[in-house]
């Protein structure tokens, strides 16, 4: 949880460390790709999501992958992703390095109307902020991408 948007390098580190720390492999649980996935508003058929979700499988299964979420219900790349990944990490027979990481407000974790979250319970890590406004969310998750994008040194 952040206090502000002027945190997320220090959250960006800690993630890394983290997983530097618990690695036993140089560059173990580091992502070879990271997939933001944030959207704004998005309607997109059932068709088009099932050919997304298909791809996403496939991503998955390869690990060393990050997919990067608003984790919105209602926000239809969110629920892909979350659907992805119960489909395909129960399955998988190794170890597979994927992390979901859900950008956005602590709005949804308070449960408020409207902005209920999707399935968090494999992989998942929270990067939350508590003091922003409606309109600095967009903002906020492009900067989180950008920050776990170039890892600190």
């Amino acid at each position: 949880m952040l206090g502000s948007t002027q945190a997320l390098p220090a959250a960006a580190k800690h993630i890394y460390s983290r997983l530097a720390a618990n690695a036993s492999e140089v560059d173990e649980g580091m992502p070879n790709l990271i997939v933001s996935l944030v959207s704004n508003g998005n309607q997109l058929s059932d068709k088009y999501l099932s050919r997304f979700q298909s791809a996403l499988n496939v991503l998955i299964g390869g690990g060393s992958l990050w997919l990067i979420s608003s984790g919105e219900h209602h926000d239809p790349l969110a629920r892909t992703v979350s659907s992805a990944l119960r489909t395909v990490l129960p399955q998988t027979e190794r170890d597979v390095e994927v992390l979901h990481v859900m950008v956005n407000t602590m709005a949804v974790t308070a449960r408020e109307e409207g902005r209920l979250m999707v399935d968090a319970s494999l992989n998942t890590l929270l990067l939350l902020s508590r003091n922003l406004e409606p309109g600095e969310e967009a903002v906020f998750r492009a900067n989180a991408v950008v920050r776990l994008a170039h890892p600190p040194p």
